[in-house]
């Protein structure tokens, strides 16, 4: 529990320097950077969620899942789908360094327009 509280304290600092405007553009980069590293496993940030954050890379799968499964819905109607080939995506592969690359740009992203919408003047 005592870890928890660690870790719970260690991300509001973050997030507080994060939604500083007073942050240095060094400072703010070098937080975003502490959450990827060269590790194997994609390291996600601590979500929050309900005011707790979420930090067990399952649960953070299934919030995730949850989410983008909701954003969708299929409209049972009549339509036919037209007939996609599927040797076309055969032999496409991305590297390991485009998908963490790529992550990190779309998440970076993200936390700077979510920074801006929540700085309050």
């Amino acid at each position: 529990m005592l870890v928890s509280k660690s870790k719970n304290a260690y991300y509001d600092r973050l997030s507080n320097k994060l939604s500083d405007p007073k942050t240095s553009s060094k400072a703010y980069w070098s937080i975003l950077k502490s959450f990827f590293s060269d590790k194997k496993i994609p390291v996600i940030p601590p979500l929050l969620i309900n005011n707790e954050y979420v930090t067990d890379f399952k649960i953070k799968a299934d919030l995730f899942n949850d989410y983008f499964s909701n954003q969708c819905t299929l409209i049972d109607n009549s339509s036919i789908l037209p007939q996609v080939p599927t040797n076309q995506l055969l032999n496409y592969s991305l590297s390991s360094f485009q998908i963490e690359s790529d992550l990190f740009i779309y998440l970076s992203l993200f936390i700077v327009e979510y920074t801006i919408k929540n700085i309050v003047f």
